[in-house]
């Protein structure tokens, strides 16, 4: 939630997002037997499968932190650039 707050995700639809991923639960079908409802322990750290926010959020995510580790190294040159 932090990462969205700093990229500029207003308040109304970082609730909105929080919402849809908390208290997330999983049952499992293994061939012909269903398995109880459970509850997913991670929160927020958990995506939901088949939602098409979740690899938006990835990517969200895993550019904050290539560019949180770039900075890191300061000024570099690839291929002479």
């Amino acid at each position: 939630m932090h990462i969205l707050k700093i990229t500029g995700i207003g308040w109304c639809k970082r609730r909105l997002i929080s919402n849809l991923y908390k208290d997330q639960s999983v049952k499992l079908k293994l061939v012909q037997v269903e398995t109880r409802r459970g509850r997913l322990e991670e929160g927020l750290d958990s995506v939901r499968q088949g939602c098409c926010l979740s690899p938006v959020l990835c990517n969200m995510y895993g550019e904050y932190l290539t560019e949180e580790a770039l900075e890191e190294f300061g000024d570099y040159e690839i291929g002479g650039q």
